[in-house]
């Protein structure tokens, strides 16, 4: 069984583990592993990062609250409009799992090739 309080308590102790490191290390949640509204708020809440596979991971993800900036699009197998989607949401980081996905990805965010 699983609760709110084991879920912080949890996440608490992985942000207490990773304090030492550099200032910008992040703990990232895999929405995969339980991606329920109410799971990825409280995530949010503890001041993780989200890492989703799918749309759909990244409807919640988005609908619990989560920045943008503080999501991940990692999934091999994305779709076009996955991928949109993820363009129009400003999502922070792509994971891109192939040039092919690479190539799409250029063409969909129309950057030509540019790089953050």
């Amino acid at each position: 069984m699983v609760d709110e309080e084991t879920i912080r308590a949890k996440c608490q102790q992985y942000v207490q583990a990773f304090r030492h490191l550099e200032e910008d290390a992040e703990i990232i949640y895999a929405a995969k592993a339980f991606g329920a509204l109410a799971v990825c708020q409280i995530i949010r809440e503890e001041g993780l990062f989200v890492d989703v596979s799918t749309g759909g991971e990244l409807y919640v993800a988005l609908r619990s609250g989560f920045s943008p900036h503080k999501i991940y699009f990692h999934g091999n197998n994305k779709t076009e409009e996955e991928i949109e989607f993820g363009l129009r949401e400003e999502v922070g980081t792509f994971v891109v799992d192939g040039l092919q996905e690479l190539h799409l990805l250029d063409r969909l965010s129309g950057r030509g090739g540019e790089k953050d």
